[in-house]
């Protein structure tokens, strides 16, 4: 099995205080105007997850991602838990994003051996974003991402390895917001980050479209890729987590 990227449980200063920079803008003159409105987004994310993970508890074990497997197959869920935040005030905005998975398949290698494997992981995401005109669809957006993934492979037969890391990657992106209709939204997200910080290369992509269903709550549908490319110590999660997403968006 080839090598592949993924991290430690270092925690860059300078990447938090990026995020730290991105809150502060909170407080600039420029949100003067304008009244504070808030999104709040229960989501459930049909993801499955494809790559490559390695873990050592002495012995190095690598195995493929389960690749067609889905979160939500009953066979390999073991839980899940989504939610989006974003506050807004004039042409700027603050985004939290939070993720809990656990989720463990079987990786059959060669008639005679099985690979058991869970992957069991927190994502947060934490992002400034500034619309650059009042009438502009377009968002500039700068934030940070956290990891905390463990990896447990079980080889059978052969050796069992279970290793945990964390770790923060800094991201850049744009976002576009544009009406279709009196009661549908499209909404299309790109950003990239990692630059060798901790994981090579991180990359998030999303199209959502939002459906006004009352005044107060959106339907949500839409389609997310997440791929983060991390090797350290031994520790490899070179994988990519896509799939459908639906939620409902209560404003206030």
């Amino acid at each position: 099995m080839n090598p592949i990227k993924r991290l430690s449980a270092q925690t860059t200063h300078h990447v938090l205080a990026l995020t730290l920079a991105a809150g502060c803008a909170i407080s600039s003159p420029a949100l003067a105007n304008g009244e504070w409105k808030f999104e709040l987004t229960p989501y459930l994310w049909g993801a499955t997850i494809g790559g490559s993970v390695a873990t050592s508890d002495g012995t190095e074990i690598s195995a493929p991602a389960p690749g067609d497997s889905s979160f939500f197959s009953l066979d390999n869920l073991q839980g899940a838990a989504f939610l989006a935040f974003e506050a807004k005030r004039g042409q700027w905005r603050l985004l939290a994003d939070g993720m809990y998975v656990s989720y463990s398949g079987d990786v059959r290698q060669g008639p005679l051996v099985t690979v058991s494997e869970e992957i069991t992981g927190y994502i947060f995401e934490f992002a400034g974003g500034y619309q650059i005109a009042s009438d502009s669809p377009w968002e500039v957006l700068g934030g940070a991402r956290y990891f905390d993934v463990e990896n447990e492979l079980d080889l059978k037969p052969g050796p069992k390895g279970t290793t945990q890391k964390t770790w923060v990657d800094p991201f850049v992106g744009v976002r576009l917001t544009h009406p279709l209709s009196e009661n549908w939204q499209l909404r299309a997200r790109a950003d990239l980050g990692g630059f060798g910080i901790n994981a090579d290369l991180m990359q998030n992509y999303v199209l959502e479209v939002d459906y006004q269903m009352t005044e107060r709550a959106r339907l949500r549908l839409g389609y997310r890729y997440l791929d983060a490319d991390f090797e350290k110590d031994r520790f490899v999660f070179d994988a990519s987590i896509k799939g459908p997403a639906i939620g409902v968006t209560f404003d206030f």
